[in-house]
């Protein structure tokens, strides 16, 4: 119990400070087909990664870029509504790229007619359906793609320096 006051009261005692960071998920949407792979490298390029959906709003914030963008321009087998995510299906069930199971699904009971994902031997990569909602693909295809990045967004910063006032 003294040793965490202790730690408690070391920023009050040495006269420092702290920020508070809020990191925020920014995304990219890239109309320029690419393979899972190449999709990735691209990504990283940018100092990201393939985007994750990690909630229902982050999907809706994907979509609303993805309609405000240009037209995917000469995707595999012309599959223009959707595009790569960072998940891909493993041994262990689907997975981001840091080796997680994803915080979010939502996967599409009407794409090609039946419930997604519908094709574990063939189709491993995650995809967003520009309808909204997630499909399997194959990861070879060469479709549009998210990235994202984190950023940092409203830094408070706090004085915790011990000011002492003497009076005579």
């Amino acid at each position: 119990m003294n040793k965490l006051i202790y730690l408690m009261l070391l920023p009050v005692v040495l006269g420092e400070s702290y920020e508070r960071k809020e990191f925020v998920q920014k995304f990219t949407f890239h109309n320029i087909p690419a393979t899972f792979d190449e999709a990735n490298q691209i990504c990283k390029q940018e100092g990201g990664n393939l985007a994750v959906v990690t909630s229902r709003e982050a999907e809706n914030e994907m979509l609303a870029l993805w309609k405000r963008s240009g037209p995917v321009v000469n995707p595999t087998q012309g599959l223009n509504a959707q595009a790569f995510i960072g998940i891909q299906l493993t041994s262990k069930g689907w997975q981001t790229y840091f080796g997680e199971n994803p915080p979010y699904f939502n996967w599409s009971s009407t794409w090609c007619g039946h419930q997604q994902p519908d094709n574990p031997a063939m189709q491993k990569c995650g995809s967003l359906l520009k309808q909204g909602g997630m499909d399997d693909v194959e990861c070879h295809y060469k479709l549009a793609f998210f990235c994202e990045n984190w950023k940092v967004q409203n830094t408070d910063r706090h004085n915790l320096s011990n000011k002492c006032s003497t009076y005579d």
